[in-house]
């Protein structure tokens, strides 16, 4: 289903991002190879699949994660060896150097969605049941009802605050433990940033409901380029949508990431190095890591998608 699309780029890039940026060799490796079978444990949630189905869905989870193991990976540690050589050197910060790794993380992003296994999962979707369909379009409102009712639970200063509290657990994960001026920089910052949640859940409604019209036409012979096209319709829905909202709040960000990498102070900085270094160690390790998959169920895949 199309949650493969949010789910594997959120579990595999924060899972590094986030998770992974508490510096330690065993969290890293153990929330990343665990990747997987989180992701397939929730796709399982949308309909109730046979044994033969979950072992397609599986394998083509495994197949993606070893992709991004063999493939990205490797680009994940050159940019953190840029950051580390900036680091090391004293190089100065600019808000070039900025926009650059910026631009290197949606690059990130971009390769993961090029591969999507959504894009081949044509063959998959079509032998789907009418009641697999409708136990999917069920998922569907049942998670969106619960999103709300969580989102609800907050008024926009309690989200405002929770999200600056969250934001310092991850930077002090990252060695970064702000000082108050630094903090006052990410309040303004985040209440100077235009809220896109509204706008994007509403798109994001919309496209569920394509999606399960299209289930409708599963039998057609364009399913599979209709599907695709769909696919590619979610990965563009900000750019689409709300480009200048988007923009604004990248720019004000980009401001505020070099405005706070200038005021960093010597420990700061050293403490930020050493969890570059355990990090891109960590992520060393995975890439030269060959667990054995067996990927024989999966999705066909496009050859700049596969593994090896």
């Amino acid at each position: 289903m199309p949650i493969l699309r949010p789910l594997l780029t959120l579990v595999l890039l924060l899972t590094i991002c986030l998770s992974a940026c508490s510096g330690n060799n065993l969290v890293i490796s153990t929330a990343y190879n665990r990747a997987d079978n989180s992701s397939a444990k929730r796709f399982y949630k949308y309909a109730k699949f046979d044994s033969n189905e979950k072992k397609q869905i599986k394998a083509t989870i495994d197949q993606f994660h070893l992709w991004h193991r063999k493939q990205q990976l490797p680009i994940y540690i050159d940019m953190l060896r840029e950051v580390e050589y900036s680091l090391e050197t004293n190089d100065p910060l600019n808000q070039e150097k900025i926009n650059n790794w910026i631009s290197t993380v949606y690059s990130f992003r971009d390769n993961i969605e090029q591969c999507n296994p959504m894009l081949q999962s044509a063959e998959f979707l079509a032998q789907l049941t009418d009641a697999q369909v409708l136990e999917i379009q069920d998922r569907f409102i049942k998670l969106r009802q619960k999103n709300e009712k969580k989102r609800n639970k907050y008024t926009t200063e309690e989200r405002e605050k929770r999200r600056l509290q969250s934001m310092l657990k991850s930077l002090k994960f990252l060695g970064l433990k702000m000082n108050d001026s630094q903090i006052e920089i990410l309040t303004n910052t985040l209440a100077e940033t235009e809220s896109t949640n509204k706008l994007w859940l509403e798109q994001w409604r919309l496209w569920q409901a394509e999606f399960i019209d299209l289930l409708a036409d599963r039998q057609q012979s364009d399913f599979k380029p209709r599907l695709q096209q769909l696919i590619a319709k979610l990965s563009r829905i900000p750019e689409t949508h709300y480009p200048e909202i988007l923009a604004a709040n990248q720019e004000r960000w980009s401001n505020t990431a070099l405005t706070i990498g200038k005021t960093l102070d010597t420990k700061q900085q050293a403490d930020f190095l050493q969890v570059i270094k355990k990090v891109n160690s960590s992520l060393n390790k995975l890439a030269k890591d060959s667990p054995a998959v067996d990927t024989s169920m999966a999705f066909p895949t496009e050859t700049h998608c596969s593994p090896i």
